[in-house]
């Protein structure tokens, strides 16, 4: 620490010292030019390079300035061209290149071209860096290439600074095919340290597992969250889900609270017909009246005003189904499908309030 101290504080006096007074252009050398880049005088570092390159700006180091140097995208992607071709280029600088226009192709949604430059970067343990790295996992999941991504994701070892959120890419991905058991433990994995940079993002993960199995961890959760990270996206994404939710739950009692209230469990309940609203949501249907009691104990604390309807179709079959809710049009009840697909194990129907489907 200290020597890093001491190596700044050399580069703010040297580039002090190799800047004239007035308005005279800087003068120097390459040495000059690391030192005004390091202070950020990005101008006066470029009129010095400009100044360096004039009899001779092909080799390596005039190359590499002008390509860190450079205020177009076109220059720069065009000057790190120049550079990897250039012959007695070294492999530490080559790979700092090669990992550079991974993350412009990247950045630039040109997701094969980044796995490319990767697969170019020399590791010496026989691995290509898109197997290894962060970067190569991103790119690969961008391409739709889960197994992959999920390998190179793997591979970022502990220590390395992209552990942690590579572990909650994991624990995304896991949540994704269903294995929350996996996600856990990636996220156990990618929070142990406080201070990680991804901390907020594990939280939002932690509070979509706790939500439904542990209500009060993930009112803990929430609160770290509005508390920490009160400006993040994941905190918005919370508290917009919960007011959704809190909505939900509003609009599936209000329409039906009398009909729930006048009716004791167990038996039928007249269709919600009578209701304001014209479409109602529709969980399910059954032909065995057991089954869909067993539905309603089930469910009708997640889900106020779950009713059972007993309809009989035109072959003098009995069918018994679990509607709740009241909207006045197609695209509310579709709506409120929507969120509860994605709160639940639930595929609601949308259907009209009088209708027998």
């Amino acid at each position: 620490m200290r020597r890093a101290v001491l190596r700044s504080a050399l580069l703010v006096a040297v580039a002090s010292a190799t800047v004239a007074s007035g308005t005279d252009p800087p003068s120097g050398d390459w040495h000059d030019v690391r030192s005004l880049f390091a202070v950020g005088r990005f101008t006066d570092a470029r009129e010095l390079t400009a100044a360096l390159t004039a009899n001779d700006a092909a080799t390596p180091q005039s190359l590499y300035w002008r390509f860190r140097l450079a205020e177009s995208p076109a220059e720069a992607a065009e000057l790190r061209r120049e550079l990897l071709d250039a012959p007695d280029l070294g492999s530490p600088a080559r790979n700092l290149l090669l990992a550079d226009a991974a993350w412009q192709a990247f950045g630039a949604g040109d997701y094969a071209a980044a796995i490319a430059s990767l697969e170019e970067i020399a590791l010496g343990n026989g691995e290509t860096a898109a197997s290894t790295t962060l970067l190569g996992g991103l790119a690969w999941r961008a391409r739709g290439d889960v197994a992959r991504s999920r390998g190179a994701l793997a591979a970022v070892p502990p220590g390395d600074p992209d552990y942690d959120r590579a572990r909650y890419l994991l624990a995304r991905l896991a949540l994704a095919d269903g294995e929350p058991a996996l996600a856990r433990r990636y996220l156990e994995m990618a929070g142990r340290t406080e201070d990680t940079p991804c901390r907020a993002e594990i939280l939002l993960v932690d509070w979509m597992l706790a939500a439904e199995t542990d209500p009060q961890y993930a009112i803990r959760l929430r609160r770290e969250l509005e508390h920490r990270f009160s400006r993040s996206l994941p905190a918005a994404l919370v508290a917009e889900q919960e007011l959704r939710l809190e909505e939900l739950q509003r609009s599936l009692e209000a329409p039906s609270a009398s009909a729930h209230d006048s009716t004791p469990f167990g038996e039928e309940s007249p269709a919600p017909a009578t209701a304001s609203g014209r479409y109602a949501l529709q969980f399910a249907a059954f032909a065995d009246r057991a089954r869909a009691l067993k539905f309603l104990d089930d469910w009708r604390e997640r889900l106020p005003g779950l009713l059972i309807s007993e309809v009989t179709d035109e072959r003098g079959l009995t069918l018994y189904k679990l509607r709740a809710g009241s909207y006045p049009g197609m695209s509310q009840a579709r709506d409120q499908a929507a969120l509860l697909r994605a709160s639940y194990d639930l595929d609601p129907l949308p259907v009209k309030a009088d209708d027998s489907p």
